[in-house]
This record gives structure tokens, sequence and C-alpha cells, in this order.
């Protein structure tokens, strides 16, 4: 007997988003056949682990052209997609669906009408640095622990870790940078990392869209990793003696969980910039000084946010040469009393979160989806 059908909407910016969905999809397969819908890497990356009874489509047009098209569906979730909600809202599906999303101080300043207040429910990860304020939530908001670190996708390796160092880079594929130029930047200045970091270590692995723009050559010591799923990821955490990532939010909460001493590499679009300048306050170490993230925020304060990954990258080809030192000189300084300092401060941020299951409560607004169709 053919299961009821849902939407799923998916952010197409780095894979967060992507990984997320997977998990969801997971979860959720004994209830609803999906439609998935995102574009570009994300897309690439489900379609890579697709799920048995799954449809998956690119672009938010092909599925959302008129009320019609939505008569198939009882249910839609949307994983940090407003464009999406506020689609289905002008089509009469606001009361069948719910946003995931993260909710903090910064986000909520610069998008004046986030969250929407007429949906089913809205789910916001409690990530990295926190809520300051629960009290101050919506009614239809409630917190939950973010996605990417269920239980079930964490492991704890066994023994001694097998790689000194750990390269995440991750968000570098914005959909506001399609020229060519910054793809060579951006390659250009991974392969110098990863040659200089394999240079002062055994062994290196290196996470993330790495080919940008043609073949990257990488050092034989350096094992190189593309679109691995959250128990991938975790297993290469707890594999790793230290990390040296771009700040994604969702990865940096993977590295925390994992007890691994984290260093921010430089912001590669607007969230990731917010989110260095929250976790620089809190005491986690980064390759920018005080003065050049004071500069770098008062320029993208003067732009839309559409133009600040394209603001971020043309600074890292200026300083290219600068980034990968201080990179270099932030991993000598992580002496073992120094990455003990740094995990302590990792994981009182990290107790210091939400606890309640997005996945039990999605569950539960799907069976009452599904309840109320039959009645």
């Amino acid at each position: 007997m053919a299961k009821p059908k849902a939407l799923l909407f998916v952010a197409p910016f780095g894979f967060g988003p992507a990984a997320k969905a997977q998990a969801i999809l997971r979860s959720l397969q004994d209830l609803f056949d999906f439609v998935v819908v995102s574009r570009g890497s994300a897309l690439e990356f489900l379609k890579k682990h697709r799920l048995q009874n799954m449809t998956y489509l690119s672009g938010l047009s092909s599925s959302l052209r008129h009320p019609s098209h939505l008569e198939q569906f009882e249910f839609a979730i949307s994983i940090n997609n407003v464009p999406a909600v506020h689609r289905l809202s002008a089509l009469g599906f606001a009361k069948r669906t719910v946003l995931i999303d993260m909710l903090h101080d910064w986000r909520i300043e610069i998008s004046h009408d986030f969250p929407p207040k007429n949906l089913l429910a809205v789910l916001a990860e409690d990530i990295l640095p926190g809520f300051e304020d629960r009290s101050a939530l919506e009614p239809h908001v409630t917190p939950v622990a973010s996605i990417l670190t269920l239980p079930e996708n964490r492991t704890v390796s066994s023994g001694a870790p097998g790689y000194d160092v750990l390269v995440h880079l991750g968000g570098i594929l914005s959909p506001n940078l399609d020229s060519q130029v910054a793809a060579e930047t951006l390659e250009s200045w991974i392969g110098q990392l990863l040659e200089k970091v394999a240079g002062q270590t055994n062994r290196v692995a290196a996470l993330g869209k790495l080919q940008l723009s043609g073949d990257l050559n990488t050092p034989a010591n350096v094992d190189c990793f593309d679109r691995a799923d959250p128990a991938e990821v975790f297993d290469l955490i707890s594999s790793s003696r230290a990390i040296l990532t771009t700040p994604g939010i969702g990865f940096m909460e993977m590295a925390f969980i994992g007890q691994r001493p984290t260093v921010m590499l430089p912001p590669m679009n607007s969230t990731q910039l917010m989110h260095y300048r929250c976790m620089a306050a809190k005491g986690i170490p980064g390759v920018l000084n005080e003065r050049v993230l004071d500069s770098m925020t008062n320029a993208a304060r003067k732009l839309p946010w559409q133009q600040h990954a394209r603001l971020l990258v043309d600074w890292l080809a200026r300083n290219t040469d600068a980034v990968t030192e201080a990179s270099l000189l932030s991993l000598a300084e992580l002496s073992e009393e120094r990455s003990q300092e740094v995990v302590t401060i990792q994981t009182e941020l990290v107790n210091s979160l939400e606890k309640t299951d997005a996945m039990s409560v999605l569950r539960d607004l799907g069976k009452s989806i599904l309840s109320g169709s039959m009645d």
C-alpha cells in the first residue's frame, strides 16, 4: 500500500541542510514517501545517498506553480529554506508546513519577516552559541536539539586518532558565487592550505567540496572525503587530534561533541561571518584577529547579505598567504594544555543546548496531520 506523500525542501547551500534532510528522510520514511526539492551540490549529495521510494527534483518552480500541485501532498517540511515556506503559504499550505531553521538575535535582525507566524510549526534548532532567552520565543516556535548531532550518528574512535588534523571546508559553494575567478581563488587557497598543513604533520584528512575549478593536487599524506553523511563525519572527527574548519554552525557542534580542539578558518558566507563572531566571543580560537574581524564585519554591514560571500572571497584572495600562516600558527599553539582548555569551553557550550529530539517532534506533527486528514 502506497504511503501518503510529503514535500521536503532543502536549502541549496553547503551540505548542512542536505545532511539534515537525509536524517529526516530516514526517520520519517515509514510515514511518508517524500518528494525532495533542492538544487546544486545539496541535491547531488541527496541523490548520492538516495533512499527508496523518494523522488528528487531540482528547483522550486517545478513543484510549486499552482495550488493544484499540492493536492497530492499531506505534509511539507522546509529545511533552512524560507522562500519555499513563503511560496507554500501563498498557495494555502501553511497549516501543513513545518520550517526547520535556527534562531539567533543576529538572524532575526537581518530577517524582519522571520520566523513566519502562520505555519503548523517552526522547529528552531538550538545551535551554537545557543538561545540567550528562550522565554522570548514565539509560541509556535519549538526549540529542539541539532538534527546533525543525533545520538545514532555519533561514533567514538577506539584507540589513537588516525589523523593529526582534519581540515573541513564547508559553505564555500555559496549560490551567490558563480564566477570561475572565485572558484579558482578558493581552490588555490585550499591547495596551499593542505600542502602547508601536510608538510607539518604526518596524516591529514580533508573534508568538503574540494574540487572547484579543476584538478586539485594534494600531498600523499592527505586523504580527501567528499559529501560524507553525519555518521561518517563523526567518525572522521573522532579519528582526528585537532580540527581546522570554516565556521559552519552544524559541523562545529559536531566537532565539539567529538571533543576535538577546533580552530576556525575565515568565514565563507554571511552566516559564517556572524557565527565566527559569536564563537570567537565565547573563546573559540580562530585565524582572524579582532581588528581584521571588525573590519570585515563593518564592510559586510554596508552590503546586502547576498554580496557577503563575494566580499569574503575577495578578502581571502588578497590575504591567502597570511591566512595560511595564521592557520599553521593556530595549530602549533594547540599544546596538550591549550587543547584541553579549548575542549572544556566547547563542552560547556554543547551542554547548555536544548535536548528535545527534533525527530520525535516531527513524527508527532506528521502523525497529527495524517490523523486529521483521515477523519
